[in-house]
């Protein structure tokens, strides 16, 4: 379970509170910070239809702690280093493959 440092209040992923907060943490635009290291991982927080939810920075999921839902490995470690940027190749043509 993920907890986080919002505007100096430490909260749980699945508190109440937390799910209360949101919406005004969100047109505040505080910042969310990920307690699963130290130092925490900053966070931000987005709006899908009425569904306020914590996501990780772009390209962050490295900083986190490997244990935490908001880990991804790093690209050379997870097998996706060679494709990233090379999986879709466009060519004379304009023909993807």
């Amino acid at each position: 379970m993920r907890r986080f440092t919002i505007d100096g209040r430490v909260m749980e992923e699945s508190s109440p509170e937390l799910r209360a907060f949101l919406p005004q943490a969100y047109e505040l635009r505080l910042r969310p910070m990920c307690m699963c290291k130290e130092p925490s991982v900053p966070m931000y927080f987005a709006r899908v239809d009425d569904l306020y939810v914590i996501k990780r920075m772009p390209l962050s999921g490295r900083d986190h702690d490997p244990a935490c839902p908001s880990y991804e490995p790093p690209y050379e470690l997870s097998g996706l280093g060679p494709l990233i940027g090379n999986a879709i190749q466009i060519d004379a043509n304009g023909k993807a493959t």
